[in-house]
Order: structure tokens, then sequence, then C-alpha cells
């Protein structure tokens, strides 16, 4: 639990919260590790949730005017 508290605090390091909501934050993240070539989204999902990356990066691009989202590789 230290350790999920430290990744809220670090992702909404711009604001002050409280450990109430902390733990509510918390109980709403559901982590996600995608390796290198995964799609976050495709083309036609229907997007129902924020995403925030913690470590690393997202490399987003338009093809065929349709946004489309993968990871970069990092060095």
């Amino acid at each position: 639990m230290e350790n999920e508290v430290s990744i809220a605090l670090e992702i909404f390091k711009s604001y002050t919260l409280s450990q109430k909501e902390v733990h509510y934050i918390n109980n709403k993240f559901k982590k996600i590790h995608l390796q290198k070539g995964d799609m976050l989204l495709t083309p036609d999902a229907n997007i129902t949730h924020q995403f925030y990356t913690y470590s690393g990066c997202l490399r987003s691009f338009f093809f065929k005017n349709q946004e489309k989202n993968t990871p970069c590789n990092l060095l």
C-alpha cells in the first residue's frame, strides 16, 4: 500500500491531497504494464477511462484520420 500511495502522490504532485483522497484514488486506479509494440488503444475502441503514464512514454500518431497510441522505445 505504501508504494501505491507514493505513485498517486507522484502523479498528482501539483495538488495537496489528504490521505482519504489518496486512498480513494488508489482504489480507482488499475495498474497496467505495456511492452514495446503493445497497443494501449485501438482505432475503434470506445474510450471510457483515463490513462496516466507513471514510467516510460507513449507515442501517439494519426493514420487515415484515426489516432493510434503505441509505446515508444526507451534507450
